[in-house]
């Protein structure tokens, strides 16, 4: 239920608003109807037996015995088994051929013409009935399922809509729909006059993804400028439209916007790009065949409505495309496809669903097998692998791909979770201990900490080097230490688990610097932050753009990339609704007059339902789907795409993905074209596959600081902040409490407006008289007001606030780097007077950044004490 309240807010608006008036009176209505028809079936069921008792007859005395249609009786008593819904051929020719009910070898009870006449009589009148009533049965059936929950849907959505105004939380469907209601009233024409007025012209990407109240929105805008004269540019492709279940709507693109701009038709132009420039020969030529065969293929699958936004999404002249003339003298690529074996085990009757279990899997070993064996066949071509892209449908198969290369020796790979610092054992490590610490009766964290141990350690199921180990850690009392990124480091350092560089550590105390920064400092506030955070992007890793690793991402998350070379692997789901999905229906029938309700996909039973028509709809949209992410997939490839798929049966119908590619195939110039060598197909050569040569460029400035990251911390690493309430009276050395003081505060500056706030959150976490807060603000606003430190404090460069660097065999910690493109500036803050060991310790800053590429334009001493500036 919480799916369908935040798949698409406007849809379930409307539907919610279009409810039966009278759900405990529908629901009434339905039993009764539902509890009818068995009654009336069970009625037929007891007379067909009575008739039988009666004329002493038995199965063997009908067509085909007990397998015959007496069986059929049999069902239509017993509510629990009644659930074969097809009449069957054998029922229907006692139905229509009285000389079909008995078998030849009759008793003398069954030559009897009054016996006949009686069995014939009680089989048509309840074959009639139930051809009669099964429609409204079924309709009973797949409404009752779900109607209850309607009112919970309806009370949900208030109490979502209550919770996001009490807490001022917008949705992101929110943000479109609170637009709509504002454009959709009086007042638009105002709205958007003054929209107008600021904007003159409009380009809209990506519009195949565009919702309907999303259109709706930017209508106005887009007429009220083409009438002012301007110019709105649209860019989208229709076969590209794979958010459907987020509200997306390819037909606004391919129908709706011309037609809702129709009076603007003058006026309207539309380009086709049919130039490809990302892709080698064969990719482009196997891309065209294989799409230009759609609406063939799928003309008999399809609606006729459907079929016709097929032929003008993939005909001919939209979905051909033509070579780049940059990719015609370079390799030309290649396409390969594995039909991968589909052993199909003897069926278990009692246990059959375990037999599809292992059928599976079996398709799954080969095709990692398979996938496994190609990786290896593209690095021996000169390929890396950050060339390599594996692209799978959910995070699931993601999962099970990412499993399988890492038990096999590939551990370089790239994948959703795997930027996730939650991901790292090491960082699990520190967090159970933060756990442990917030409450040491805490038996599950420790437990995860001996685990985590043990695992790093590849040690057997053994506390004992665990436990000395954190005995010895308590006995030091670093346990102790003030904030909990100097708990984390002495953790770290004391257990040994940074001996080599890592950067999910590394990551994490930026994390918990960043997080000191907007005042999460206690232990409970970190923890719960990390709860709510730990599969976000403000908890994962920063990799390097070049990082040599195979990349594993879903294919909704590729639209719009391309890669060297795209494996697809688990090319075998359904092309139709899954079952038990929901899917919310409408029907002008008894009892519903229109209200919208939900039900659970059943096909064969919508489809003898008033509901086949939105099952129909539902059905053609899952193709779309699918022919649609289909094409996203194989068009990301540059040089070879590699395919794993099902193999087919003999004559396979059109209901999973590996059929309809089957069918494309088949249909499409590509029959001919392609090589086949038992069971893999290929279209190009795979032995002349080689990396296309490319340009050095410069080194990416982004990632050299990224560098900076990616190094160890060891012994040396040492927290800018000592605990969030440090007594400054505890600092033996006045000058230094203060310069300490003033340090800090900078620290946490990066930007010139900020001076008030950072200095009023400093001292509400510090202990300090009047006369000290008084000199900080003095002090910082004369700093602040000096030119040459305009570069420091201010957001449009790239500050870096004490970020270790390791050079030449050390860690070195500039107070604060400024970065501007490939131009680096440099300030370190001293207390007591100038002195030549200073000078001499910023010049080494500026040789480690030289070294990283950047050239230093200017180095400065800032000494706190008389706020003296000093040029290195």
């Amino acid at each position: 239920m919480a799916k369908e309240l935040f798949k698409n807010a406007d849809s379930l608006e409307s539907r919610l608003n279009n409810l039966p008036p009278d759900v405990d009176g529908l629901i009434s209505k339905l039993r009764t109807q539902k509890s009818t028809f068995e009654k009336k079936m069970l009625q037929y069921s007891q007379q067909f037996f009575q008739l039988m008792a009666h004329y002493n007859l038995t199965p063997s005395d009908f067509k085909y015995g007990k397998t015959g249609f007496a069986n059929w009786f049999n069902k239509i008593a017993d509510v629990s088994t009644f659930k074969d819904l097809d009449l069957g051929i054998r029922l229907i020719s006692a139905y229509e051929d009285v000389d079909m009910i008995f078998s030849d070898k009759k008793s003398p009870q069954a030559q009897n013409n009054h016996t006949v006449t009686q069995i014939h009589s009680c089989i048509v009148d309840a074959v009639d009935s139930f051809r009669l009533g099964l429609k409204d049965y079924i309709n009973a059936l797949l409404a009752l399922k779900l109607l209850h929950t309607v009112k919970v849907y309806a009370r949900l959505h208030e109490q979502l809509k209550l919770y996001r105004k009490e807490n001022s939380v917008l949705l992101m469907n929110d943000i479109a729909t609170t637009i709509n209601n504002f454009v959709s009233n009086d007042d638009a024409s105002f709205i958007y006059e003054k929209t107008g007025s600021r904007f003159l012209n409009c380009f809209i990407d990506e519009f195949q993804d565009t919702s309907n109240v999303q259109w709706r929105n930017f209508l106005p805008v887009i007429e009220n400028i083409i009438a002012a004269g301007n110019e709105c540019l649209i860019v989208g492709d229709v076969k590209q439209s794979i958010y459907r279940w987020r509200g997306g709507n390819m037909h606004l693109l391919a129908t709706q916007v011309v037609k809702d701009l129709q009076h603007f038709d003058g006026l309207i132009t539309t380009k086709q790009l049919n130039t490809n420039y990302r892709s080698a020969e064969n990719i482009v030529t196997f891309n065209n065949f294989l799409f230009g065969a759609s609406a063939f293929v799928l003309q008999s699958e399809v609606e006729n409505t459907t079929l016709e936004l097929i032929k003008s999404t993939y005909g001919e002249e939209f979905v051909t495309q033509q070579l780049s003339p940059t990719k015609a003298n370079i390799n030309k690529g290649c396409v390969k496809i594995d039909w991968i074996e589909n052993k199909r085990k003897k069926a278990d009757e009692k246990n059959n669903e375990n037999d599809v279990e292992i059928e599976d899997e079996n398709f799954n070993t080969l095709t990692l097998n398979n996938l496994h064996q190609d990786i290896q066949l593209v690095i021996e071509k000169g390929f890396k692998y950050k060339d390599i892209t594996i692209l799978v449908r959910t995070k699931a198969n993601g999962a099970t791909v990412a499993d399988y290369l890492q038990q096999h020796g590939i551990i370089n790979l790239i994948t959703p979770e795997s930027f996730y610092l939650a991901s790292s054992i090491k960082i699990s490590f520190i967090i159970a201990y933060l756990e442990f610490c917030n409450n040491a009766h805490n038996v599950i964290a420790k437990h995860t900490m001996l685990r985590c141990y043990n695992q790093l350690f590849q040690l057997e199921n053994d506390n004992t080097d665990f436990e000395i180990l954190f005995s010895q850690f308590i006995e030091t009392g670093k346990h102790n230490a003030h904030g909990v990124d100097e708990m984390a480091i002495a953790l770290i350092n004391h257990f040994k688990i940074n001996t080599t560089p890592d950067a999910y550590i590394t990551r994490f105390m930026d994390v918990l610097h960043q997080l000191r920064n907007t005042n999460i400092i206690t232990l409970p506030a970190i923890l719960q932050w990390w709860a709510d955070n730990k599969y976000s992007d403000a908890a994962s890793v920063i990799l390097p753009e070049d990082y040599n690793a195979i990349s594993i991402m879903t294919i909704h998350k590729s639209k719009g990339l391309q890669f060297p070379i795209v494996m697809m692997p688990f090319l075998n789901w359904s092309v139709k609704p899954k079952s038990n999905e929901v899917i919310w229906v409408q029907t002008p029938d008894e009892p519903f007059n229109n209200s919208i309700i939900p039900v659970n996909i059943a096909e064969k039973k919508m489809l003898l339902s008033s509901f086949a028509h939105d099952y129909n709809i539902e059905k053609d949209n899952t193709i779309i789907d699918s022919l649609n992410t289909l094409y996203v997939a194989f068009t990301r490839a540059e040089q070879a795409l590699f395919i794993y798929t099902q193999q087919l049966a003999e004559s396979p119908t059109i209901n999973k993905i590996n059929t309809l590619l089957s069918n494309l195939i088949n249909n499409s110039e590509l029959r001919d074209s392609i090589l086949k060598q038992d069971a893999t197909m290929f279209f190009g050569d795979i032995e002349m596959l080689q990396p296309w040569s490319k340009e050095n460029g410069k080194a990416n400035t982004a990632y050299q600081l990224q560098g900076i990251n990616l190094q160890p911390m060891g012994e040396k690493f040492q927290p800018t902040f000592t605990s969030a309430k440090r007594k400054m009276s505890a600092l033996s050395d006045a000058k230094i409490q203060y310069g300490l003081a003033l340090h800090d505060i900078l620290s946490s500056i990066d930007d010139k407006g900020e001076v008030d706030q950072k200095l009023q959150t400093w001292v509400s976490l510090n202990e300090v008289d009047v006369d000290t807060k008084k000199k900080l603000r003095h002090d910082i606003s004369n700093i602040m007001a000096m030119p040459q430190l305009d570069i420091f404090f201010n957001k449009t460069n790239t500050v870096f606030a004490e970020r270790e660097i390791y050079f030449d065999g050390n860690f070195i910690r500039p107070d604060r780097v400024a970065v501007n493109g490939d131009t680096a500036h440099i300030i370190d803050y001293k207390t007591g007077e100038p002195d030549k060991a200073h000078l001499l310790q910023v010049n080494n800053y500026a040789n480690a950044l030289i070294q990283m590429g950047y050239k230093v334009e200017s180095k400065y001493i800032l000494y706190t004490e008389k706020i003296n500036l000093v040029s290195a």
